[in-house]
């Protein structure tokens, strides 16, 4: 590939074009590969559920789906830093969608990172205000909070 050609395809892409586009992969065809990657999930094999998650971020990585559904996978694995990365890409695409905030609220806290693990709980309650349908999210959130609260008490 060219220079000129690469930064074409790069420009493209920094722009929000993707892999799925410029093939013009049908929906169709990656709804299928996502349905497969669930019931691999739903069986526990976060391995294999894992690696489709990521071709389908691959094809198409303005999918808030894909992106959502790696980050919990790889949050599954006990790969924090990767669920994080894939989870905070899930939370710019849907930006009013509490969840990707929440369960990035878990991973900074397996982690160790309770400034950011408070960060993004407290993140998550401000995108469950006045949506009643969030209301068992927001109580993980202040859940998550209160064991960081807790947590604190015991040290000091």
């Amino acid at each position: 590939m060219k220079q000129q050609e690469f930064e074409v395809l790069e420009h493209f892409l920094q722009r929000g074009g993707s892999l799925r586009m410029l093939n013009d992969v049908e929906q169709t065809e990656l709804n299928v590969l996502y349905q497969y990657a669930l019931k691999l999930m739903a069986c526990r094999d976060h391995e294999g559920a894992k690696r489709l998650f990521y071709l389908l971020m691959r094809i198409d990585h303005w999918n808030y789906d894909y992106c959502f559904s790696l980050g919990i996978c790889c949050q599954q694995l006990h790969e924090h830093e990767e669920a994080i990365y894939c989870l905070a890409r899930a939370g710019m695409i849907k930006v009013d969608n509490p969840l990707p905030a929440y369960h990035a609220g878990l991973s900074y806290l397996a982690l160790g990172n309770k400034e950011y693990a408070t960060k993004s709980f407290n993140a998550s309650l401000r995108w469950c205000q006045g949506h009643p349908e969030n209301d068992d999210i927001a109580v993980s959130a202040q859940q998550g909070l209160a064991a960081l609260t807790k947590e604190d008490c015991h040290v000091n």
